[in-house]
Formats: C-alpha cells, structure tokens, sequence
C-alpha cells in the first residue's frame, strides 16, 4: 500500500475578549482598568492576528507478507 496526504492547518495563536466591566469603562469614555479579583465574565471575543499555518506532508508506504497454513 503506497499512502500520500496533504494537511493544511491554520490556528489562531492570539484571542482578544471584553468583558462588561471594560465595556462600562470604555462606555464611560475611561481607559480600561485592570479585572477585579477573580476575574469577570466574558462579554464577546474575536481571534486576531497572528494566525499560524501549518503544512504537513506524509508519505507512507506498507508492505505485508502473509503465509498460508501448513499440512
């Protein structure tokens, strides 16, 4: 058997959220402070840059051999 494949795969490395507490910051025309302690709940996120593609080319190539049974 004689195997080629081709796997493009693209990844996001980098993802950018807003949580309410910096859109009230924001709203009110202030710079965005720090979460408080334990964080926030997420509000709406988007990927963006840099996004990674990755290639990977295989080549495989089996071969078997196979024995009848014996009297």
């Amino acid at each position: 058997m004689r195997e080629t494949n081709f796997e493009p795969a693209l990844s996001v490395a980098n993802a950018v959220g807003l949580d309410l507490h910096t859109l009230r910051e924001l709203g009110g025309g202030q710079i965005p402070t720090q979460p408080p302690p334990g964080g926030t709940t997420p509000f709406v996120g988007f990927a963006s840059a840099p996004l990674l593609l990755s290639e990977f080319d295989l080549e495989n190539a089996t071969l078997a051999l196979f024995r009848g049974p014996t009297m």
